[in-house]
């Protein structure tokens, strides 16, 4: 019976977690994501090896999280706001090197709009995903 109660409230806090950030503002979204990658002390890479583009999600528009094709995941934070990238159709990948995704580079830019450049690149475990699938509201 306590596993059950546990497991409950667990679960409504999830779930009341999930209503709020579909309510929340872009601001209080990328507030919250800035407040989340420095208390899980998330590490800033410079480049992402053998990068191959699978899929992605909208957190923000100042941050994106990003599959590759080896089922590794990765949030990106660009040099200022990337515009409309929360609402995007799609996005598309910049990179000059066929081997890698560089921050110092390489670029995202929303499907028909202007580059956006990469300020941090953090590589995010499983529990770390869905705390941004979360964030983003969707």
């Amino acid at each position: 019976m306590r596993n059950l109660l546990v497991t409950l409230l667990a679960t409504s806090s999830v779930l009341s977690f999930s209503a709020a950030a579909g309510g929340m503002s872009l601001a209080e979204k990328d507030k919250a994501l800035d407040s989340y990658v420095e208390s899980q002390s998330l590490k800033d890479t410079d480049v992402i090896n053998d990068f191959k583009f699978s899929s992605w999600r909208p957190l923000s528009d100042n941050y994106v999280m990003v599959t590759a094709k080896h089922e590794q995941s990765y949030v990106l934070k660009t040099k200022g706001r990337c515009l409309n990238l929360h609402d995007a159709d799609g996005i598309q990948i910049n990179k000059a090197s066929n081997l890698a995704f560089y921050k110092s580079s390489d670029s995202i830019s929303v499907l028909g709009g202007a580059k956006c450049y990469i300020k941090s690149i953090y590589q995010i475990n499983d529990e770390n995903k869905e705390y941004f699938k979360q964030i983003s509201g969707s």
